[in-house]
């Protein structure tokens, strides 16, 4: 008998909590219909603009302080706790998360500089409020998804020009889902494999 996609998750997250070297493994099937089925957990995100560089993973230069931007970087392979480009998702309901910093002694949310709506805002993490800003959903354009801002109603979009130290910095601008450089790959960290 063929196991349904929600027992293997619960399966693989109980293995999760049990491996003591956690290593990064892609979801079998898209993190959008995990996060329909009602799951939080830690992941890494890739923007498809980025893979096959040096930079594909979205994450923070350092740990982060309240205000830290956002920006592409070498992703984690392994998780130690103090990673920077691991994020753990958080459901707040009606398919809104959080998406807050792992491996650090504050509670830090992703959100927009100064909580601003507009487009070409800076991606940071700020302490966590519970501000539309902070909130986040998976938005399927065709076979594409992306990762909407609910207060801003504009998609994270990884900035394809370096700043004046070499970053390239996450932003939000309205959303496109021919855009390479807001579709999203999305990866679990967990002690086995879920495809």
């Amino acid at each position: 008998m063929t196991e349904s996609k929600s027992s293997r998750f619960r399966r693989t997250s109980a293995l999760a909590v049990a491996a003591l070297a956690v290593t990064l493994t892609q979801i079998g099937v898209t993190h959008a219909d995990a996060q329909v089925w009602g799951q939080s957990g830690e992941y890494e995100y890739q923007v498809d603009y980025f893979v096959g560089g040096s930079v594909p993973c979205i994450g923070v230069p350092a740990t982060p302080v309240n205000g830290t931007h956002v920006l592409q970087r070498a992703c984690d392979t392994v998780y130690d706790g103090s990673n920077t480009t691991v994020f753990a998702e958080t459901s707040v309901g009606d398919s809104l998360f959080t998406v807050q910093m792992n491996g650090t002694s504050e509670s830090f949310c992703m959100d927009t500089a100064n909580g601003a709506t507009t487009a070409s805002t800076q991606i940071v993490m700020g302490h966590c409020t519970g501000s539309s800003t902070q909130k986040w959903m998976w938005d399927q354009v065709g076979s594409n998804y992306l990762l909407l801002n609910a207060g801003a109603q504009l998609c994270l979009t990884g900035y394809a020009i370096a700043d004046g130290s070499g970053h390239y910095n996450d932003l939000i601008e309205p959303c496109s889902g021919s855009a390479t450089n807001q579709r999203i790959q999305s990866y679990a960290f967990d002690g086995s494999s879920l495809s």
